[in-house]
Parts: structure tokens; C-alpha cells; sequence
């Protein structure tokens, strides 16, 4: 079983090699991240299509435009 993250982002967009989400949780703070790999020439657009698939809460299934 993949992620929302992964199936939204590497089924529909074959120009992504990999995409993750990692968290690091401490007794005050945590970090919460979202790294992927693609081609130099693609990294532009792979930031946004990552960005964009943030803003989707995941009790609904409507991207934002």
C-alpha cells in the first residue's frame, strides 16, 4: 500500500523518479519534510506539482488549481 503522496504524484507525473514524506518527532518539536528525485530539467515543475498536492486536504479528493 502506497501513500496518497505517492500514488497522486509518481502515477500521474512519470517524470518523478521517487517521492516521500518523512517526520522526525522530540519532546518539544518535530520536523515534517517531503523530499523527491527527478531530472535537473524537471525540478521546477516537480516543487510545484509536490507543493500543489500539500494544499489537498486528505478528507477531500478535489486538487486545488
Amino acid at each position: 500500500m502506497h501513500s496518497r503522496l505517492y500514488e497522486q504524484l509518481l502515477n500521474n507525473h512519470p517524470r518523478l523518479q521517487h517521492t516521500a514524506a518523512f517526520n522526525s518527532l522530540y519532546d518539544n518539536s518535530g520536523i515534517v519534510g517531503v523530499f523527491t528525485t527527478t531530472d535537473a530539467d524537471y525540478a521546477e515543475e516537480a516543487i510545484n506539482l509536490v507543493a500543489k498536492e500539500l494544499q489537498v486536504h486528505p478528507w477531500h479528493h478535489t486538487h486545488v488549481s
